[in-house]
């Protein structure tokens, strides 16, 4: 997610992409109806933000600072928590 004048932006991390994935992610990108930016997982990503399961879920501030421990896969109290937890980070 960014932060932008007071926003939050998501964005999405496509994992093990490589060259001759790219177009058959954007198709499925465009047929699940996702209108959020996603880009590519680099190399550099996975050792600052690795992916601990699907979804991984960072909160980061305005300065990209991370704020709170990753929260991994559908797990929507930990979610919340850990949204709250970030929003106060940033007050």
């Amino acid at each position: 997610m960014f932060w932008v004048s007071g926003m939050t932006w998501k964005l999405g991390v496509c994992c093990e992409i490589e060259d001759d994935t790219v177009e058959q992610a954007n198709k499925i990108l465009k047929a699940k109806g996702v209108t959020y930016t996603n880009i590519a997982q680099t190399p550099e990503m996975v050792e600052m933000l690795p992916t601990l399961g699907m979804p991984t879920t960072y909160f980061v501030d305005s300065e990209g600072r991370v704020l709170t421990v990753p929260v991994r896969g559908a797990n929507f109290e930990g979610y919340s928590e850990k949204l709250e937890q970030a929003l106060k980070a940033v007050e």
